[in-house]
C-alpha cells in the first residue's frame, strides 16, 4: 500500500513539475502580503471571479469581491502573486481568534475544539484563487509554501482547511494533509467540504520520510525546509512585516460587503471595531 502511494506521489510530482515555478515571460512573479485597500481588493476580487466561474457563487456580488469578516481580522493575513502589478494568485490564513474563532468553526467546530483542548494554536487557510490565464501553473505553491513558512516561525501547530473532496487527494497525498473532519455541505459556496489538518509538530519527519530518495526537484521537504534560494528558486517575500489597515481601509471593504456584519453579535462587533481606532 505504501508502496503504491510512493509511486503516485512521485509519478504526480513529476509529472506537474509541481515545485518549479512556470516562466513567467517578460514580467516576474513578486510574492507579497496584501497591506493596501487596493491589494485586498485585487486579491478578494480574484477570488470572487473564480468562485464564479466554479459555480460556487450563484448569485455575484454587486461588488465583484468575495470575503468574509474573518478576512478582516487584525490576525488574518492574505498573501498575493503578482505578475505586471496583476494579482494572478492568492489565498489567506486566519489565526484562531478567541472572539470569532476561525471561519470554518460554521461547519467543524467540535473538530476545532479537539485541537484547542490540546493547548494547540490553529489556523486556517482559505480563499485561495489563482486566475484562469494560469490556472494551469504551480503558483498555489509557492504562496502555500510562504504560508507555511511564516505559521513554522510564528509558533502555529496546526495549519487547517476546508476543501471540495474532489481535491482531497491531492491535499492528503502531496502535501500530507490528515482527515480533521468529514464531508459537510458548506452552504457559502454551495458545494461539499472536507476538513484536513496539517500538524506541524510532527510534519518535517513525517514529509522527509515521505519524499526520502526523491530526486531534489520533486522532494517536498527540500522545497518547504531548504534555505538556499539556488537549490529552492521561489520569488523572494518582498514584505516581511505587514501594516495593520486603517479604519477607513476595513470601513470601505465593509460598505461593499455588508453581509459580513449581519451575523455578528453586538460583542463581536465592538470587538471588531475596537480594533481599528
Amino acid at each position: 500500500m505504501q508502496g503504491r502511494l510512493r509511486h503516485r506521489r512521485h509519478r504526480w510530482v513529476r509529472r506537474t513539475d509541481l515545485f518549479s515555478l512556470p516562466d513567467p515571460g517578460p514580467e516576474t512573479f513578486r510574492i507579497k502580503w496584501a497591506e493596501t485597500r487596493a491589494e485586498l481588493k485585487q486579491a478578494f476580487s480574484l477570488v470572487h471571479e473564480e468562485y464564479v466561474r466554479m459555480g460556487y457563487i450563484r448569485e455575484p456580488n454587486p461588488a465583484r469581491l468575495h470575503f468574509s469578516i474573518h478576512n478582516l481580522l487584525p490576525n488574518a493575513s492574505t498573501l498575493v502573486m503578482q505578475k505586471g502589478g496583476e494579482t494572478v494568485s492568492t489565498l489567506s490564513r486566519i489565526v484562531d481568534d478567541p472572539c470569532f474563532a476561525l471561519s470554518m468553526d460554521s461547519l467543524y467546530h467540535e473538530e476545532l475544539n479537539v485541537l484547542r483542548d490540546e493547548g494547540r494554536t490553529i489556523c486556517e487557510v482559505c480563499a485561495l484563487a489563482t486566475s484562469r490565464s494560469h490556472q494551469h501553473s504551480n503558483l498555489f505553491m509557492f504562496l502555500f509554501r510562504t504560508m507555511f513558512v511564516d505559521s513554522v516561525n510564528n509558533g502555529m501547530d496546526d495549519i487547517c482547511i476546508m476543501v471540495n473532496p474532489k481535491h482531497a487527494a491531492f491535499y492528503k497525498t502531496i502535501l500530507l494533509l490528515e482527515e480533521l473532519g468529514g464531508v459537510k455541505f458548506y452552504p457559502r459556496v454551495g458545494a461539499p467540504a472536507v476538513a484536513l489538518r496539517l500538524d506541524l509538530r510532527e510534519y518535517e519527519e513525517r514529509v522527509r520520510y515521505a519524499y526520502l530518495g526523491f530526486e531534489p526537484r520533486y522532494d517536498l521537504h527540500r522545497f518547504f525546509y531548504g534555505n538556499d534560494p539556488e537549490e529552492v528558486p521561489v520569488p523572494l517575500l518582498e514584505n516581511e512585516g505587514r501594516r495593520r489597515m486603517d479604519r477607513d481601509s476595513i470601513t470601505s471593504l465593509l460598505e461593499q460587503e455588508r453581509t459580513c456584519l449581519m451575523s455578528l453579535s453586538a460583542h463581536q462587533k465592538n470587538y471588531f471595531f475596537a480594533c481599528y481606532t
